[in-house]
């Protein structure tokens, strides 16, 4: 590599080969897309742990309150 910047392009290059699709090109912004993508799933799997995690105390008083028998 000539230049920093040509290095860190060709390190994008290679990340895009690891994580591209068979038709897709390999081009930074592949990997780019890819990397985002990924976040946006790991945001939205943490949303919903956190959702759960608000109504867990909800879900447990329910489940204690059927537990017990009733006359």
């Amino acid at each position: 590599m000539a230049s920093k910047q040509g290095a860190y392009q060709e390190a994008r290059r290679l990340k895009a080969e690891q994580v591209r699709e068979p038709d897709e090109r390999r081009t930074p912004e592949v990997a780019r897309e890819h990397e985002d993508r990924a976040a946006a799933e790991q945001r939205a799997e943490l949303t919903l742990v956190l959702v759960q995690e608000r109504r867990f105390p909800v879900a447990r008083r329910i489940g204690r309150l059927g537990a017990w028998p009733r006359s």
